[in-house]
């Protein structure tokens, strides 16, 4: 007689194919909840094939006994995309036989999220400030920036035409150190990063106008810039600027030398070899002290050296009772400006009795009248101090 036997075919069980998820980095993923649409699966096998998403298992297993779900977790972060792929199979375990399902998968995909620290940076005034990231920031290619600044009005801006960069050009109006705070949002793409603060310090500038000295021959000139002087009352000079300075040579004028080495003023002693006025321009660059090294546009220092009356000893002759007129010559070594006058304040040194001198000032010529009461030669000696006109 025939036998008979039943099998039982046990359809194979299904799982939905998850929804694929997209975040940024550093974000909660929620769970990822696994079911079967024919309702056969009992439990599910999953593989990760990227850990470093911030799932630390490579491979788990969810059933009902866990909610059908592999736990909740924060994606990690990095400069670049990351994707990982869950692969997921069902299986369905009846009459100890287990079976399993066809496999499907979910993407998770990690989006760089900008994580930058707080930051502090130190320029000169005038000069440029652009945002640079420090060793331990994630900055993705890309990232933009928005801000809010802590106003300083002793600081003026300049937005830069590249407003996708954290840059701007500060100029200090003061002579001292100034701060201004940026409150920065990074962004890139959907993902915005915590807010960070930039404290940028802008160390001053010398910022010195043109200026002009008057001396006399064989004097020293010296000029000190201060903070708020200058031709309009506007100079910028922090405390502790140092000058160096090329010059302009002027063959007439012995004592003009460049300086190369930072000084507290411009000063020199300046000798004029002509009878006329000379001029020597210095070109000075000045560098603020402790407050940066900034070094500041040159300014110019004209220095005017008026001619002193340089004469050497004159003798003359002349009859008792007759005049005498000396009235020295620019040349032959004699240096004499137009318009120099002679003074003489004491009474000259006579012998023989000799009467007549007087003292006398403001004289175009050194002149007297002499009488000798002897019958020899007689001497008078005057002592004259020569004074330039203009």
């Amino acid at each position: 007689t025939g036998q008979s036997k039943t099998f039982v075919i046990n359809a194979l069980p299904t799982v939905n194919n998850p929804t694929d998820l997209t975040v940024c980095g550093n974000e909660s993923v929620a769970a990822i909840v696994f079911s079967s649409p024919n309702s056969l699966a009992t439990s599910y096998q999953w593989t990760n094939s990227n850990t470093a998403i911030g799932l630390s298992a490579a491979s788990g297993t969810a059933d009902s006994s866990n909610g059908n779900e592999i736990a909740t977790f924060t994606a990690s972060n990095s400069a670049t995309q990351q994707t990982a792929t869950i692969l997921v199979t069902p299986y369905y375990t009846s009459g100890g036989t287990t079976c399993a399902g066809a496999p499907e998968s979910v993407t998770i995909t990690v989006n760089p999220k900008p994580e930058i620290a707080a930051n502090t940076a130190t320029i000169c005034s005038g000069e440029t400030y652009n945002f640079a990231a420090q060793s331990n920031d994630i900055i993705p290619t890309g990232t933009q920036y928005t801000w809010t600044v802590s106003e300083n009005q002793y600081l003026d801006a300049a937005q830069e035409s590249t407003p996708q960069a954290l840059q701007q050009t500060l100029t200090n109006t003061t002579n001292i150190a100034q701060q201004v705070t940026y409150t920065v949002t990074p962004i890139k793409g959907s993902c915005t990063g915590e807010p960070f603060d930039v404290v940028v310090t802008v160390n001053p500038k010398p910022a010195i106008a043109d200026a002009t000295a008057e001396i006399c021959s064989d004097e020293t000139f010296s000029y000190t810039p201060s903070n708020g002087g200058g031709s309009m009352n506007d100079d910028i000079v922090p405390a502790g600027t140092t000058y160096s300075w090329t010059v302009v040579d002027n063959t007439n004028v012995t004592g003009d030398e460049d300086q190369g080495v930072g000084q507290s003023n411009i000063s020199q002693t300046l000798t004029n070899l002509t009878n006329t006025a000379q001029t020597v321009v210095y070109t000075v660059t000045p560098t603020s002290g402790a407050a940066g090294n900034c070094v500041g546009s040159t300014f110019t220092v004209t220095v005017t050296v008026s001619p002193r009356a340089t004469i050497a000893n004159k003798t003359a002759s002349t009859c008792s009772g007759t005049g005498f007129t000396v009235t020295p010559s620019n040349g032959g070594g004699d240096i004499v400006p137009s318009g120099t006058t002679y003074a003489w304040s004491a009474l000259p040194v006579v012998t023989g009795g000799l009467t007549g001198g007087a003292t006398a000032s403001l004289q175009s010529s050194i002149n007297g009248t002499l009488t000798n009461p002897t019958n020899v030669p007689q001497t008078a000696t005057y002592t004259v101090t020569p004074t330039s006109g203009s």
